[in-house]
């Protein structure tokens, strides 16, 4: 049985953890931009900064190599749009 990966939704200063993709990658946001994170040693580094379309965001994920977790759900808004 495959247990869920330790992970740390604690936020990076003022940047919520919008969803974690796996135990080495995650993604945040502020007002502006969701930013891809990836886990280095104990820290986080900021890798990308994403302001426009999510299809932006997915092709990140494709050109790092980065698979997505079981546990991981995608959000369908941009940082700062509102549901209507």
């Amino acid at each position: 049985m495959r247990s869920e990966p330790n992970i740390d939704l604690s936020p990076t200063k003022d940047c919520p953890v919008i969803v974690q993709l796996n135990d080495r990658w995650r993604v945040v946001n502020d007002d502006l931009q969701w930013i891809v994170e990836c886990q280095q040693g104990n820290k986080w580094r900021k890798l990308h900064f994403v302001a426009t379309k999510k299809a932006v965001l997915e092709r990140i994920f494709h050109e790092e190599g980065i698979s997505l977790s079981t546990f991981a759900t995608a959000s369908s808004r941009a940082p700062g749009e509102t549901s209507e």
